[in-house]
């Protein structure tokens, strides 16, 4: 028997905002990881998969390189946006314990970014008026300013801070209309960041 969860992603998506991960069980939190991945597809129960066989976010977060290749369902697109989280995590992990939890500098959000994101795609940063990271999550190549507008306001961030690959840096007319648009929401756009 099959579980109707129409509607189901957009409740999660609402709660998230208004309650914070907090108060999600660890397989929300890794369905919310899978939304920009797998934009079109019900994860549900995939997100339950990943999250049994690893020991949930923090199974996720420890486990060693090749334990996402042990999940059969998983693409490698799949893989890596997952292994994206896991690596921003141990980077933040590692300036909240050595560094505090900010990012002061453009050489720490260098470092951040080179740490973190693979060269083959896009992805955002939000952050908090003190710098800090608040999200990490693929951005889709064609995305606009106003995706980057919905996600400043849903997680009440102050900085975007975009990472692609040398040959996938947006034009300059993009940066231009982005920065215009996160203006608008008391926003900016602190960099866009090529690896």
């Amino acid at each position: 028997m099959s579980v109707d969860h129409s509607g189901h992603r957009q409740r999660l998506k609402r709660a998230e905002r208004e309650n914070g991960l907090l108060s999600f069980s660890p397989h929300e939190v890794i369905e919310l990881m899978l939304y920009p991945v797998l934009p079109r597809r019900d994860v549900n129960e995939l997100a339950h998969r990943i999250s049994d066989a690893l020991g949930g976010v923090c199974g996720l977060t420890d486990a060693d390189d090749s334990a996402l290749d042990r999940i059969p369902e998983l693409t490698r697109h799949t893989k890596d946006a997952l292994d994206a989280y896991r690596q921003a995590v141990r980077v933040y992990e590692k300036y909240a314990s050595n560094e505090g939890r900010f990012l002061h500098t453009r050489g720490d959000m260098d470092a951040f970014s080179a740490s973190v994101f693979q060269a083959d795609r896009h992805m955002l940063a939000l952050l908090s008026s003190g710098r800090e990271v608040i999200c990490v999550s693929p951005l889709p190549g064609d995305a606009g300013a106003g995706y980057i507008c919905e996600k400043i306001l849903a997680y009440d961030a102050s900085y975007a801070f975009i990472v692609c690959s040398k040959d996938m840096r947006p034009p300059d007319k993009k940066t231009e209309e982005i920065q215009r648009a996160l203006a608008a929401v008391d926003a900016c756009l602190l960099d866009t960041a090529t690896i």
